[in-house]
């Protein structure tokens, strides 16, 4: 049971819908609310879309951190932040999800909907559902600066 819930990036729709991207201390999550507020329960389970990147959780004291959420225009939401070891930026993976119009785990989407990678800081959803994050690479004592894009397929 989680202890602790944070919504970190609210996406409006065109329709006054709102998608509520966050993450707690057990999960990660997307939720949807009519143009009123109220929970949208035909969104994944009751409203929500939960899912974690338990493979790595292999990581000290894994911390899964939301960057930035995005829905693209077919409706699909998506995720993207870390999941970090003991507040250490160094050793931060990207964590990214991308979620069906119906709240789900697209699994056409890098095979299960989750896609990792080494450190990112944020992500903006791109046309044609490609991904696009900035993120930080570590040169010796050096943290170098980049950008890279995910294609539709995750990959």
């Amino acid at each position: 049971m989680a202890t602790m819930t944070f919504v970190q990036d609210v996406e409006v729709l065109p329709d006054g819908r709102l998608m509520a991207f966050g993450w707690s201390d057990v999960s990660s999550f997307v939720a949807r609310f009519d143009a009123n507020g109220l929970i949208d329960t035909s969104y994944g389970v009751d409203g929500y879309a939960l899912f974690d990147f338990g493979d790595l959780h292999m990581l000290s004291n894994p911390q899964e951190l939301l960057a930035d959420g995005a829905v693209d225009a077919e409706g699909r939401a998506y995720w993207c932040g870390n999941v970090r070891s003991d507040f250490n930026i160094a050793l931060s993976v990207l964590a990214l999800a991308r979620l069906t119009p119906a709240g789900m785990l697209d699994p056409a989407y890098s095979g299960d909907g989750r896609f990792q990678r080494r450190s990112s800081t944020c992500c903006a959803e791109l046309e044609r559902g490609r991904v696009q994050n900035r993120h930080a690479r570590s040169s010796g004592v050096v943290r170098l600066p980049m950008v890279s894009r995910i294609d539709s397929l995750g990959s």
